[in-house]
């Protein structure tokens, strides 16, 4: 998928909403839940480390999904300037939160 549309499938379901955040970067919700879609170039942008904290199955370098209450955390600290401030401060303490003991627990794993 280059860049998900309306009815595609997601994690979370059929997508219904999608919002052009920036090139590469799709926000998308389904009738439940959301996240954010990155394009390859984008996704490798984001931390190995922070892709590989993620949930399974989206817990690999290749996938390009983060779900939109913790992992999306990760998409807009990689690029903050296309963020609102609301949406930077939230992402700042998902990453104390969620992001730091998920990094710490992986350390712990491997």
């Amino acid at each position: 998928m280059i860049t998900p549309k309306i009815n595609d499938v997601s994690p979370w379901g059929i997508i219904e909403t999608c919002t052009y955040i920036a090139d590469g970067i799709t926000a998308v919700s389904t009738l439940s839940h959301g996240g954010l879609h990155l394009s390859l170039w984008r996704l490798q942008a984001v931390p190995m480390e922070w892709r590989m904290a993620r949930q399974a199955p989206r817990n690999t370098l290749e996938c390009p999904w983060f779900e939109e209450d913790c992992e999306g955390c990760m998409v807009v600290l990689s690029f903050l300037h296309f963020f609102k401030d609301e949406q930077r401060e939230y992402a700042a303490i998902m990453q104390e939160n969620w992001l730091r003991p998920a990094l710490l627990g992986a350390e712990m794993v491997s």
